[in-house]
């Protein structure tokens, strides 16, 4: 093997790498004492690169194993903490969802000691707005039997045996009826504005199939014909009192003022996630429509499109009290079958 010799010649020892030939080198220069004189030597040491390569590469190899092994096995015991950490907030978000449901009323009692504080008190919240609700029932039921028993025997005693051509009399009756629709409206109101905090789900296809046969029996004069498109199956979050308020005032006046055909068309958008994000309700009728300077006024309360036709007027104003409370819309405008679209919209709750 020949070893090429550096230039220039070390004086003294020095290590070179050969990047080529992969070796080690190393020269060793000295004066050697001969008896013709002194002559200069170099003592080379050489070897091959994989024998100090190989226990680096080695001992590299064995250390990215260990780092990585140990990596792996702190992010499995963090993921297995945090998910036995965690356990009780998704047990807490099981059970806030059966309250929603109406599988429980309250939170039990077993959370952890740093929970069952919060549990504590979002049943204290829950029984609170249960009492608050109940005491406001009571109120009004008590309110409706001394204001609407007065007024019915008054009704009873001068407007059913009057004489019609006295106007006195027909006055009366006309402001007794009048507070009579005052206090449906105030009752109808009042209890619009105690939602409670947590709604049950409820099965939208029930209630409509419910409001229907009822109001084909009210209309069975008129042969109505009335289309339901539905989802079987389809829920919302909202007080079934509420939803048969909304539902059975829209289809009660689509049906009070269509000619033969009345729509129902409901749809439960979706979010890319594929999360329900609330209810769509439509309602067409083929009746002669309202004017668009007539919307808004048939919103008020106590006002009708029709003067004569018989009603409270106080139907679409509680309707759309009740969308607002749900943090909903209600639109109106124009039906393909000629009369007016009712359109709800009722977002999920968040």
């Amino acid at each position: 093997m020949s070893i090429e010799v550096p230039d220039p010649i070390p004086e003294t020892s020095e290590l070179v790498v050969r990047n080529k030939k992969q070796r080690l080198e190393l020269f060793y220069p000295i004066a050697w004492e001969m008896e013709q004189g002194t002559k200069n030597l170099i003592f080379v040491v050489t070897e091959h690169m994989n024998a100090v390569e190989q226990p680096v590469l080695q001992f590299r190899k064995t250390l990215w194993n260990w780092l990585g092994g140990i990596g792996l096995l702190l992010v499995v015991t963090e993921i297995g903490i945090l998910g036995w950490s965690l356990q009780p907030l998704r047990r807490m978000s099981k059970d806030v969802e059966s309250i929603e449901a109406g599988g429980i009323d309250r939170l039990p009692d077993d959370y952890p000691p740093e929970l069952q504080g919060l549990a504590n008190n979002l049943n204290a919240i829950l029984n609170s707005e249960r009492s608050h609700k109940e005491r406001y029932r009571n109120t009004l039921a008590d309110l409706a039997h001394s204001l609407k028993t007065p007024l019915a025997i008054i009704r009873g005693a001068f407007c059913d045996q009057m004489n019609q051509s006295d106007e006195q009399i027909q006055i009366l009756c006309n402001q007794v009826l009048r507070m009579d629709d005052i206090i449906e409206y105030q009752l109808k109101h009042a209890a619009a504005t105690t939602r409670p905090l947590i709604s049950p789900e409820i099965v939208v296809s029930h209630i409509i199939n419910k409001v229907t046969d009822a109001l084909k029996k009210v209309y069975a004069s008129k042969s109505i014909q009335i289309r339901i498109l539905c989802p079987m199956n389809g829920k919302i979050s909202c007080e079934e009192g509420d939803f048969y308020e909304i539902v059975g005032n829209l289809m009660d006046n689509a049906c009070k003022w269509c000619h033969t055909t009345v729509e129902v068309k409901v749809e439960f958008p979706r979010e890319l996630h594929k999360k329900q994000s609330g209810l769509y309700l439509c309602i067409d009728d083929d009746g002669s429509g309202i004017p668009d300077h007539k919307l808004q006024q048939v919103l008020q309360r106590g006002v009708r499109a029709d003067q004569t036709t018989a009603g409270h007027g106080i139907g679409l104003s509680i309707v759309k009290e009740l969308v607002q409370l749900c943090h909903g819309r209600l639109e109106f405008g124009s039906s393909v079958l000629g009369g007016l679209k009712v359109e709800v919209f009722i977002p999920a709750p968040l």
